[in-house]
């Protein structure tokens, strides 16, 4: 396990002020040395020992975060970067309510996309709340981003669907088919994918489960387990058949679905966003062009750290990640649309942060977890003038 604490960063990821800079940064160790040999090794520079697991890193991990909070405040954000499931949720579960808690598995993965859904909604033309998801992968990340994206349905239902309601619209489906509640009977069921192990007839395959749900969005997340034949022709080609404009994500290493397939096989009507790096436009097969989307973090948390710290909140709830999505939601211009993409260039991620971080810190003024206070007149410009940017000195 590793903890870092940062004073700032770069461009709208940074500031200069006092506390609301501190942000902070835990680890999951990465997989243990294979061989004695390697611990033995002159150039290896890590510990030469076992690493801690278990019980023994839940306590490392607990001792390092709460001294961490001890030592800043408040309003220290700690960034929980890949740990296990079981590690992620006990360090959420002790440290959620009382300091601002990030992680791209629980925040930035479901505000990418919602994020990408809400923008795509001015193509689709259907709010969210009539879109109905399809998340496939192994292991909890669907179910974490299925869950902001269900808390976002419910918000912006006036009071008439709770997150229950929300969820029925959120299917998940993994190497067998479709999760249904007959396969919760069985047993090993993880208990992560139980509210959205919905009824429904046994789906085997993907594209029987794209059959059978018809969903309008269709996300990958399969994270490092990914592969281009996971999203095979016959799955894209059931999406396009129910969807005028389907959304694909392919958001797993490496991607599900190439994005020249994904636009080919829909006849250029895909909306199609991958999370590697950009990637340049496409010419089709009937001339047209089109500009894949990078459903990338990045265009989250830089925004939504600075907004948090700047404003020492001394939460970060799920409000502040939807702000987050809205901000770069608005960032996607018609032109980005036309061209297949549900988010803007990565060219533009400074811009989107700055945008990002003033929508989340109103959301936490507006909440009540902002103490940086007086509540600045202007936030934009509050956040302007706080805003770090490195100057480096050039030399001969």
């Amino acid at each position: 396990m590793r903890a870092r604490t940062s004073e700032g960063g770069g461009g709208a990821g940074g500031g200069r002020g006092g506390r609301a800079r501190r942000g902070a940064a835990a680890h999951a160790p990465p997989t243990p040395p294979s061989s004695p040999d390697l611990l033995s090794s002159p150039f290896y520079v890590g510990a030469r020992r076992p690493r801690a697991t278990g019980d023994e890193y839940a306590a490392l991990l607990d001792e390092v975060v709460t001294s961490a909070r001890a030592r800043y405040g408040p309003s220290l954000l700690i960034d929980f970067c890949n740990l296990p499931h079981a590690a992620l949720d006990a360090a959420f579960a002790a440290h959620r309510g009382s300091m601002p808690c990030y992680s791209d598995d629980v925040q930035g993965i479901g505000a990418v996309v919602l994020a990408g859904v809400l923008a795509a909604a001015r193509a689709t033309r259907a709010a969210l709340a009539d879109h109905t998801f399809l998340f496939v992968g192994e292991g909890p990340a669907g179910v974490r981003a299925a869950e902001l994206v269900a808390e976002c349905v419910a918000r912006g239902s006036g009071g008439k669907a709770t997150v229950v309601d929300a969820r029925a619209k959120v299917w998940l489906a993994d190497g067998r088919g479709l999760i249904t509640r007959a396969r919760a009977r069985e047993p090993g069921f993880p208990d992560f994918a139980l509210p959205y192990a919905h009824d429904a007839p046994c789906a085997t395959g993907l594209a029987a489960a794209v059959r059978a749900v018809k969903p309008t969005v269709l996300v990958g997340v399969c994270g490092g387990r990914g592969g281009r034949s996971s999203f095979s022709r016959e799955v894209v080609c059931e999406m396009a058949a129910s969807n005028d404009r389907p959304i694909i994500m392919a958001l797993s290493t490496p991607a599900e679905v190439t994005a020249a397939d994904a636009y080919e096989w829909t006849g250029g009507r895909a909306l199609f966003a991958s999370a590697g790096p950009a990637t340049p436009a496409l010419t089709l097969s009937d001339g047209t062009s089109r500009r894949p989307g990078a459903a990338h973090t990045g265009f989250i948390f830089p925004g939504l750290g600075f907004g948090t710290v700047a404003s020492r909140s001394t939460r970060l709830r799920d409000e502040a990640a939807i702000a987050a999505a809205e901000a770069v939601a608005a960032c996607v211009t018609d032109a980005d649309l036309d061209a297949g993409s549900m988010f803007p260039p990565l060219s533009s991620l400074g811009a989107v942060a700055a945008r990002v971080a003033c929508a989340v810190a109103k959301r936490q003024y507006d909440g009540g977890s902002a103490t940086e206070l007086p509540r600045p007149a202007d936030l934009g410009k509050h956040l302007e003038a706080v805003a770090y940017r490195p100057a480096y000195r050039r030399y001969r």
